[in-house]
């Protein structure tokens, strides 16, 4: 047999040579420092070890059960995202009534403001209006 690491030497099935790296937080092994360094960012774990354990290849069995195990975390995390949107969307349409009504609020608050305004301009205009007359009259 050749060593995975060294190919021009020739090791026996009887040597011990490193055949994983192992998590020595959680115990998980991996193939190769790629996946173990996959982990370690996605965990945060940062210790790890060589094994000579050898990882054991799935059967078909266990890589359809472990598919079919990944396609329903898959689905559960789909659906739990599609509520956290329905719930945002609904939340962010409740925000923009809101802001629609307060924003025609304003407005009839303005409208009726500017109405005061001409109601006082016209109030002083035809006050002035019957001063000027008062004054001018002999």
């Amino acid at each position: 047999m050749r060593h995975p690491l060294f190919p021009s030497k020739h090791i026996s099935t009887n040597d011990n040579f490193y055949r994983a790296i192992k998590c020595t937080q959680c115990g998980k092994q991996f193939r190769d420092t790629s996946l173990a360094n996959f982990h370690a960012e996605k965990s945060g774990h940062d210790q790890f070890e060589e094994s000579t354990e050898e990882i054991k290849q799935l059967t078909e069995e266990e890589k359809r059960q472990r598919i079919e195990e990944l396609r329903a975390r898959l689905a559960d995390k789909r659906a739990a995202r599609e509520e956290e949107e329905k719930a945002a969307s609904k939340a962010n349409e409740a925000l923009r009534r809101k802001s629609g009504k307060d924003a025609g609020k304003i407005r009839e608050e303005l409208q009726a403001k500017e109405l005061a305004k001409e109601a006082e301009r016209k109030k002083r205009g035809a006050l002035a209006s019957s001063l000027c007359l008062f004054l001018s009259a002999p």
